[in-house]
């Protein structure tokens, strides 16, 4: 019982440098920071597929748009790592999430697309992210309690706003999760 114990407490979330720290849809913004370093500890590469713009797969040597290949050795040497190094984002990524959240996820065939995604459903909306709590603040020791409360009513509406649209986006991808479940039975 003894050796159960330490071995649990060793492995315990935070503890392990070969594991992905783990999300199950509580603190996003934490947990993202912790993956971001962990998949540039473990490849960086698979970071920047992770967080520029999927890097598409060049063309053949002849300029031909590429194709889909029936054989491993028809691809490039470049074409191949690039997919291997998506495919590992990709693992990284499926590793870090609950089921709840690769249910989620599971229609994207990128890490930049998975990452996007997270980002869409859990993340802080981006007009939030640009108001600035230390000018708030300013307003609030000189005083202008009218600049205040504008403020104050932005951040509020655009909060409403982004609660609104998720709820309305979680709601369509339970119907379309049903659907494809229902569909696999």
């Amino acid at each position: 019982m003894t050796g159960y114990q330490i071995t649990e407490t060793v492995l315990q979330e935070g503890y392990s440098t070969r594991r992905p720290p783990y999300f199950n849809s509580q603190d996003y913004n934490h947990w993202k920071e912790r993956m971001k370093v962990y998949v540039q500890l473990m490849d960086y590469r698979a970071w920047i597929i992770i967080h520029n713009v999927p890097r598409p797969i060049p063309n053949n040597n002849d300029g031909n748009k590429l194709v889909k290949r029936a054989s491993i050795f028809d691809y490039t040497k470049e074409q191949l790592d690039i997919k291997l190094t998506n495919a590992r984002a990709i693992n990284m990524l499926y590793c870090a999430i609950s089921e709840e959240e690769y249910k989620k996820i599971s229609m994207c065939e990128t890490a930049k697309a998975i990452w996007k995604k997270l980002e869409n459903i859990h993340g802080t909306p981006s007009k939030l992210r640009k108001l600035n709590p230390n000018q708030l603040l300013k307003n609030l020791k000189m005083e202008n309690i009218e600049l205040v409360l504008n403020d104050l009513e932005k951040v509020l509406n655009e909060y409403n706003k982004f609660r609104k649209e998720k709820k309305i986006w979680e709601i369509e991808l339970e119907e379309y999760n049903k659907l494809i479940y229902e569909k696999k039975d």
